[in-house]
């Protein structure tokens, strides 16, 4: 299968053979010297018994015991140590050896880029990592090693090579980039499961709808289990739905969320399952390494301190309004200042909105305050006094109708005038007294919905086209807001009683359920049987009043009691100078 040829290819085989040549043994004892800097001790060993090696307890400032070697070592990097013996191995003894203890100080070197490398199984994979795929090329029948595919911040594929300019090296299993669209930090959770963060987005890899999502609030399907499968690859089973698996589909080239309780097809030896078929890699990433000295007897130890521990003395945080202090750097063991620190510059105030804490009146002034929300400083600054309030007037437009005598329906005409939905009758005069006919009524409500476009003109054969009504007249039908007084005539120039045109607001506001009791008006019984839902309404809601105890349902609503009815129909006011004296 051809998973197990990719597995193989990765594997990378570390193996130390250590020997000693056969001789011939004396039954004699042979002196094993183990020498360290403080000095040397000698351990009898019957010649051809085994010696075990110790640990070395002796501890130097900066520096660690790591094993036993053969030759002296003054300094050295490592690269030519060829035999050496750590705590616990064996030899066989067969003449008089010496070894050395070897100590080691390091100091950690970032690199350049980050290093991302294909790492060994892992008890916990808490840490910075990649998750890598590679395409299988069916040409020849092995995978495209040069060439891999990283998942990217949006759950996507991102080539390495193609998309971000990234060399692979094939033969060392690793690549460099501080690209950290490809870099996921997984953290171990208490319960074992992980979370699977994008460095540079922030958001938790997740399943929705059995497919890849990234969200930036974790949720039940953003906690995942890592495992490792039958050909050595990192399983990734979602913790909320364990036969939700995440792997590399190597065919199609994406990463894809597989349901592995699915057989993908049958196989000769039964079905072939995604576990069986893809894979994943997961990619550690490391910043830097360690840069490794060792030494043997021939160093003075006390007089080259390697300044590993280190400590900052005299840091001070910055505040608002004083500057801070990063501290200066100091070997802890041999005293010596290593690095100066720098001054961090004040942070100045971080003040929020004003607030209002003392209102201004007409004659005195108020206060608003802001505090900063670093350090609680607080700022004031006045409000200016609002002085005297003047009231503000529309135009009166009552006063410019010769008829208008009447206070109680001057605030109406005003509202209706203004509001364009009525007009006078010409000749600077309103008519306040007239009659409302049922071509006026329907013209205010149609002004009122805002002249909408109708289809074409209404069916009555008593309304021309053309004229000031028509349009209104063809939308009120249109819409079943007036009837007719007959299929084929409207009336439009008939008058328009009391309760019609409560009857007629009532069904335009869509003939909802009131109550009221009407009783209390001595002429409720005269009004019709079709209007008493209407006008008892019309009660409820303050629309009529009534006039000396009687509402005067039959009698012919004037242009006056209509502008009134709509105005408060439309919860309406107004004000002018002329009606405030």
């Amino acid at each position: 299968m051809k998973k197990i040829s990719r597995i193989l290819a990765m594997l990378l085989t570390l193996a130390m053979l250590l020997s000693l040549a056969p001789m011939a043994f004396a039954a004699d004892n042979a002196t094993v010297t183990l020498v360290t800097p403080a000095g040397s001790s000698e351990v009898k060993v019957a010649v051809g018994e085994n010696f075990t090696f110790p640990g070395c307890d002796e501890e130097y400032e900066g520096y660690l015991f790591e094993c036993w070697v053969s030759q002296r070592y003054e300094q050295t990097d490592g690269t030519d140590i060829e035999e050496f013996y750590y705590e616990g191995d064996q030899i066989t003894v067969g003449e008089d050896v010496t070894f050395y203890a070897l100590y080691a100080c390091g100091e950690f070197v970032a690199y350049d880029e980050l290093c991302y490398y294909w790492s060994a199984t892992l008890e916990d994979y808490t840490g910075l990592w990649a998750l890598i795929g590679f395409n299988y090329d069916a040409d020849i029948e092995d995978y495209d090693y040069e060439n891999p595919i990283a998942l990217g911040e949006k759950g996507e594929e991102v080539d390495l090579f193609n998309d971000l300019g990234i060399a692979y090296d094939s033969e060392e299993y690793e690549f460099y980039t501080n690209d950290l669209s490809i870099q996921f930090e997984i953290e171990r959770q208490t319960n074992g499961t992980y979370t699977i963060k994008n460095t540079k987005s922030g958001k938790y890899l997740s399943v929705s709808n059995e497919s890849i999502a990234m969200l930036a609030t974790p949720n039940a399907t953003s906690y995942w289990d890592i495992t490792i499968d039958d050909y050595g690859c990192e399983k990734l089973s979602n913790a909320s739905k364990s036969n939700l698996v995440l792997y590399y589909d190597d065919e199609n080239g994406c990463f894809e969320i597989f349901d592995d309780t699915e057989p993908l097809f049958e196989g000769t030896d039964g079905p072939v399952y995604p576990s069986d078929y893809f894979y994943l890699h997961f990619f550690a990433c490391a910043e830097g390494e360690w840069a490794t000295d060792y030494f043997t007897t021939e160093i003075d130890v006390e007089s080259t301190c390697r300044h590993t521990n280190t400590e900052v003395r005299g840091a001070k945080a910055a505040t608002c309004t004083e500057n801070g202090y990063t501290g200066d750097t100091y070997c802890k063991d041999c005293g010596e200042k290593l690095a100066t620190g720098t001054v961090i510059v004040a942070k100045g105030h971080s003040f929020g909105a004003w607030t209002v804490t003392k209102a201004a009146t007409a004659t005195d002034k108020g206060v608003e305050t802001r505090t900063c929300s670093v350090c609680g400083a607080t700022e004031n600054r006045d409000i200016p006094a609002l002085g005297e309030e003047k009231p503000v007037y529309g135009e009166c437009h009552f006063d410019d109708f010769s008829d208008c005598k009447d206070k109680w329906y001057h605030e109406a005409v005003d509202f209706t005038v203004e509001n364009g939905l009525m007009n006078g009758v010409g000749n600077g005069k309103f008519d306040p007294s007239g009659s409302m006919t049922r071509a006026m009524i329907v013209t205010v409500l149609y002004r009122q919905a805002g002249e909408p476009n109708v289809k074409g003109p209404s069916t009555f054969t008593d309304v021309p086209t053309g004229v000031w009504y028509s349009d209104a007249i063809a939308w009120a039908q249109e819409f079943g807001i007036v009837n007719g007084v007959s299929d084929t005539e409207f009336a439009p120039e008939a008058s328009v009683t009391r309760e019609q045109i409560a009857t007629i607001l009532w069904r335009f506001e869509a003939s909802p359920e009131k109550e009221a009791d009407l009783t209390s008006f001595k002429d409720a019984g005269k009004i019709s049987g079709y209007a008493v839902k209407a006008m008892t309404w019309a009660v409820s809601v303050g629309i009529l009043n009534g006039d000396n105890g009687n509402l005067k349902p039959l009698d012919n609503a004037t242009r006056a009691e209509f502008a009134c009815m709509i105005m408060r129909f439309l919860g309406g006011s107004y004000s002018c100078a002329a009606l405030e004296k």
